[in-house]
């Protein structure tokens, strides 16, 4: 792998583990499981997402517009649920109505599917962080399918209970 796809793995996984710091104290880092098939964050983690991370010009930009012209930092689609990596807290928080868009792209249905496979396996639930070269890490997209957002924020509230159990 080059080198400037590590490094934004490695920025992402920092970012993701600042934005989530407040719910659970967990480090998120760079850790590919099993090459190319699994994860390219920390498995298992809190939170059971297998986390695909992709960073290159292919992301759709219309994906990435759209936070800024529905003014709002979730909104979800037909099959999924998105928000910027630095609002991932919003996304565990609750679980609610948000703009609604019609966006799709094979691409990332491609790569969601990919990661499925892998999540149905190991018991997970798949995500993607996508981010384009050149773009701030933390305004990267973090994505779930729309029927994993219930069960990923009850496992954020299970992990926020097990770790007030340990204080």
């Amino acid at each position: 792998m080059q080198a400037r796809p590590r490094k934004a793995e490695n920025r992402l996984a920092e970012e993701l583990t600042k934005a989530s710091k407040d719910i659970v104290n967990f480090t998120f880092i760079r850790k590919p499981v099993i090459g190319r098939e699994g994860p390219d964050l920390t498995w298992p983690n809190p939170y059971q997402l297998a986390i695909d991370c992709k960073t290159r010009g292919s992301v759709p930009k219309g994906l990435l517009k759209n936070f800024k012209e529905l003014d709002t930092v979730i909104y979800y689609t037909d099959r999924y649920v998105m928000c910027r990596v630095n609002a991932f807290p919003a996304i565990l928080n609750n679980y609610q109505e948000y703009p609604y868009t019609d966006w799709h792209s094979v691409q990332v249905e491609d790569w969601m599917d990919h990661m499925d496979e892998w999540a149905i396996k190991h018991n997970g639930i798949p995500a993607l962080l996508l981010h384009r070269p050149h773009m701030n890490y933390r305004d990267a997209a973090f994505i779930i399918p729309k029927e994993c957002w219930c069960p990923l924020v009850v496992m954020a509230q299970t992990a926020r209970s097990l770790a007030a159990e340990e204080l």
